[in-house]
């Protein structure tokens, strides 16, 4: 029996595949919020966009639609983005089943509460009440600064801890293949990758637990600033344990290597030998 079996290649190829493409793939939700003041700026700009538009409005006498309107396009934009990032999730085979239903039950929430919200405003017929829910947009979901990177870094783990399991399922089969006895630094190579698989699950972990509670900071800079923190620190674990799955697969193709060269050693002494006792 050789490490050329099918099932041990495709477990093999199918955990190191996808390492480099997890921050391809997740690296527009991840970055685009990690600057927590992204909806704070869109917000100012939205506010005064409105206010000219419900002067200009004032003087044309429709200074509600327009700010209606211009409301009804960020939105759009927010809902769009969120479908967009929706869909990805979905069509990332590498994302367990589970994850890939949880994270499109948070966006599809998400698109209900804007899609809602937008009925409310397009409803209002009270500038005051208009201008608290335009600036709602921003400050009570920051779809942008929280919402997205959220969502984005609980992907990236999902698939880290996807990656973990197969890397385990592949530990276990070169174990047997060394099996008992083996030279020490077969050994030390099989402790160093399981070590860093572990690692990499525990990271994956803190950082779902550093995003799972956060809240929008509805303007309250001190959260604002608190849930930019816990978003870089999550960011900074989820490649803390890509870094370990790109170290358990060197370790995992370090001992493939040594044990097709032994089989290959092992195989010619045998040939040898029987050519000599022909």
């Amino acid at each position: 029996m050789t490490l050329r079996t099918a099932g041990i290649a495709a477990v093999f190829a199918l955990a190191l595949s996808p390492l480099a493409a997890s921050a391809g793939e997740l690296g527009v939700g991840v970055n685009m919020g990690l600057d927590a003041s992204t909806d704070a700026r869109t917000s100012a700009s939205l506010r005064a966009s409105t206010t000219m538009r419900m002067e200009a409005g004032a003087r044309g006498g429709d200074r509600i639609a327009a700010a209606q309107a211009r409301a009804g396009e960020e939105i759009d934009r927010r809902i769009k983005n969120l479908a967009a990032l929706s869909t990805r999730f979905g069509e990332m085979q590498k994302l367990a089943s589970s994850s890939q239903a949880t994270l499109s039950a948070s966006l599809e929430s998400q698109i209900s509460a804007l899609t809602a919200l937008k009925a409310k405003i397009d409803a209002d017929d009270s500038t005051t009440t208009l201008k608290a829910d335009i600036q709602s947009i921003a400050k009570s979901y920051r779809i942008y600064a929280l919402i997205m990177p959220q969502a984005a870094l609980t992907a990236a783990a999902g698939r880290v801890e996807n990656v973990a399991n197969l890397l385990t399922q592949f530990s276990a089969k070169l174990a047997t293949r060394i099996g008992a006895g083996a030279d020490a630094s077969l050994q030390a190579s099989l402790t160093d990758m399981n070590t860093k698989i572990a690692d990499a699950s525990v990271q994956a972990k803190a950082a779902v637990s550093g995003v799972a509670s956060l809240a929008p900071d509805n303007g309250d800079q001190s959260v604002a600033a608190a849930n930019t923190a816990a978003l870089k620190a999550a960011r900074a674990k989820i490649q803390a344990a890509q870094q370990d799955l790109v170290a358990a697969r060197k370790d995992a193709g370090a001992i493939v290597k040594a044990l097709g060269s032994a089989h290959a050693a092992v195989t010619a002494s045998t040939t040898t030998s029987v050519e000599a006792g022909q």
